[in-house]
C-alpha cells in the first residue's frame, strides 16, 4: 500500500507515491502555464491546467501498478489565490495567484477600515497586502460584479483539487490564513476583516484540520485519475506547513531554510506571536497550537539564477561555477550585492526595491561577482534571522532543502554569515511532496503524530561555520544593510 501526494506549485504540479515507511516510489512533475498581464502585475491561472496536470501526473506514476494499492492521497499547494466557483463547483475566473499584485487599493482599504496596520498585522499574521486572497475578491466584485454574484465559494488551488477529487468545498488553517479574512487568534473565519473588505462571508469555505478526511475520490475522478474510487483524501496544507515537513520541522524551535526561486527560513513556535511591523509572516502549521514564524524574500535562488546565465552562461556546469566560487575569498573582493530583482518581503517590504552591485573596482571579476551575489542572500537571510529573534529563539541548526541547497559552497556561505550549522537533507527535492504524504499517513492513522517526521528525514551533508569568517561577514552585513537604506530613496526615484 501506498500514499499518493500533490504538490501544485506555481510552475507545475509534482505527483509523488510513498510507501508506509516513507520511501520514494515514484514521481513525475507536469508543468503548466501562468498568464501574465500589464508588466506582470496581474498573474493568473486555468484552474483545468491543475486538474490535466494532476490527472496526466497520477497516471504517469501509477502506470504499471494496481489502481487499489493507493491507500490516501492528499495535496500541497501555492497559497494566496482566488478562485471563484459556482455551487457546482464550476470555475467562473481563472485562478488569480499569489504573484498577482492588482488588488493595492482594496487592501489598503481593508487595512484603513479594521484600524491600521498593527491591528491588521495582528488579525491576520502578516501585511495585509494585495497578493492575498481577500484583497482579489474585492478587486472581483467592484470590477467583475457578474462573476462576483455567481460565486458560491473561493478556493485555494489544493482545495479546488480536492473538489474535484471528492465534491466537498474545504481548506485547512494555513490556506485560510492566508486569504486573510481568518482571525488567527480565534482560528477561524473574521467577521471583523470580512465586514471591513465588504465581501460576503458565506464565500469563504469550510476549515477543516490538515489531516482530517475531506472525503473519498469518486468514481468520476477515480476514472480520470487511473486510481481506485473510495480512496481517503486528507485535506493537506499549503506548501509553507508542507515543506517544513519534509524537511524534519515538527516541534518548537525547530527551523528550516528553503532555498527555491522565492527562499525563507522559518522556525515552529508554540504560541501565536504576531510581528506589529509585519516585517514577519506567522501562519498555522499542519498541527494544531502551532505556528510557524517565517521571513521570505522574492528572489534569493532567483538572484543565483540570473547571475549564473549573465556571467557563466545558463549551460555551465554547476561544480564549475562552484569551484570558481571556492576560489574566491569571503568577502567577494568588497563587493555588496543587494538580491532585490522583484522588490522585497522579509525583512523591508518594499515592492520598489531593486537589485544592486556595489563597490566594484578594476580587479572585480565574474567570480567576485556570482560570490557577491550568494553572500547577498545570505545576508538578507540574516537580517531575517535577526527579525525571528525578536520572537522566538533560533536553534543552531538549520535544516536545509530546495535546488540552492545542492550548492555545497552556498551551504557553506550561508552557515558561514547567519553563523549556523546547515544540514542538507536527502529529501531537500521532494520535502513538500514528503510533508504532504506525512499529512496523509496521519489523516489514516498510519502515523500517531507527526514527530514520525523526526525519523523519517534522513541527514546527508552538514556545514559547520567557519569561525575565521564571523568577523568579516558581521561587518559586511553592516554595510549591506547601510546599502539599502541609503539606495531606498533612489529606489523611489527609479520606479517614479
Amino acid at each position: 500500500m501506498m500514499i499518493l501526494a500533490h504538490d501544485l506549485g506555481t510552475s507545475g504540479n509534482k505527483a509523488s507515491l510513498y510507501t508506509k515507511e516513507g520511501k520514494l516510489v515514484a514521481s513525475a512533475l507536469i508543468p503548466y502555464d501562468t498568464h501574465y498581464a500589464y508588466d506582470g502585475l496581474w498573474a493568473e491561472q486555468d484552474p483545468e491546467d491543475w486538474w490535466q496536470a494532476v490527472c496526466l501526473s497520477t497516471r504517469k506514476i501509477m502506470e504499471g501498478r494496481d489502481p487499489a494499492s493507493v491507500m490516501a492521497v492528499a495535496f500541497s499547494g501555492q497559497s494566496m489565490g482566488c478562485l471563484c466557483v459556482d455551487k457546482n463547483g464550476s470555475p467562473l475566473n481563472r485562478s488569480i495567484i499569489w504573484q498577482d499584485g492588482r488588488a493595492v487599493k482594496e487592501a489598503a482599504a481593508v487595512v484603513e477600515r479594521v484600524g491600521g496596520k498593527q491591528e491588521a498585522c495582528r488579525l491576520v499574521g502578516q501585511q495585509l497586502t494585495a497578493n492575498y486572497s481577500l484583497a482579489k475578491l474585492m478587486w472581483i466584485k467592484a470590477n467583475k460584479p457578474d462573476v462576483y454574484k455567481r460565486t458560491y465559494k473561493i478556493l485555494a488551488a489544493k482545495d479546488y483539487m480536492t473538489f474535484r477529487m471528492t465534491g466537498r468545498f474545504a481548506t485547512d488553517h494555513c490556506d485560510a490564513a492566508f486569504m486573510q479574512a481568518y482571525d488567527m487568534s480565534k482560528r477561524a473565519w473574521s467577521p471583523k476583516l470580512i465586514d471591513a473588505a465588504g465581501v460576503d462571508g458565506d464565500m469563504f469555505p469550510e476549515i477543516l484540520e490538515s489531516t482530517d478526511v475531506a472525503g473519498c475520490v469518486t468514481e468520476q475522478a477515480a476514472g480520470e485519475l487511473g486510481i481506485a474510487s473510495g480512496i481517503p483524501v486528507i485535506v493537506g496544507s499549503g506548501d509553507g506547513p508542507c515543506a517544513a515537513l519534509g524537511a524534519g520541522v515538527v516541534g518548537s524551535g525547530d527551523s528550516y531554510l528553503c532555498v527555491g526561486t522565492s527562499t525563507w527560513l522559518s522556525v515552529l513556535a508554540d504560541k501565536y506571536v504576531p510581528d506589529p511591523e509585519g516585517r514577519l509572516q506567522v501562519y498555522p502549521f499542519a498541527a494544531p497550537g502551532l505556528y510557524l514564524l517565517a521571513g521570505t524574500m522574492q528572489a534569493g535562488g532567483l538572484s543565483y539564477s540570473w547571475a549564473r546565465k549573465q556571467y557563466f552562461g545558463p549551460s555551465t556546469p554547476y561544480k564549475e561555477i562552484d569551484a570558481a566560487i571556492e576560489n574566491t575569498p569571503a568577502g567577494a573582493g568588497g563587493v555588496i550585492y543587494l538580491p532585490y530583482l522583484m522588490g522585497e518581503r522579509s525583512p523591508w517590504w518594499n515592492t520598489k526595491a531593486r537589485g544592486a552591485f556595489v563597490g566594484m573596482s578594476a580587479e572585480t571579476n565574474r567570480s567576485h561577482m556570482l560570490r557577491a551575489v550568494l553572500e547577498g542572500v545570505a545576508m538578507n537571510l540574516q537580517l531575517i534571522r535577526e527579525d525571528i529573534e525578536r520572537f522566538t529563539p533560533l536553534v543552531r541548526k538549520i535544516n536545509i532543502i530546495g535546488g540552492g541547497a545542492k550548492g555545497g559552497v552556498w551551504r557553506q556561505i550561508i552557515a558561514d554569515v547567519l553563523q549556523t550549522t546547515v544540514r542538507k537533507t536527502l529529501t531537500t527535492d521532494e520535502a513538500t511532496n514528503f510533508g504532504a504524504a506525512i499529512i496523509a499517513a496521519v489523516g489514516v492513522g498510519l502515523f500517531p503524530s507527526f514527530s514520525a517526521a523526526k525519523d523519517l528525514v534522513r541527514i546527508d551533508t552538514v556545514n559547520k561555520p567557519n569561525p575565521q569568517n564571523a568577523t568579516l561577514y558581521k561587518e559586511k552585513l553592516e554595510i549591506f544593510r547601510d546599502t539599502y537604506l541609503a539606495l531606498k530613496p533612489i529606489y523611489e526615484r527609479i520606479v517614479k
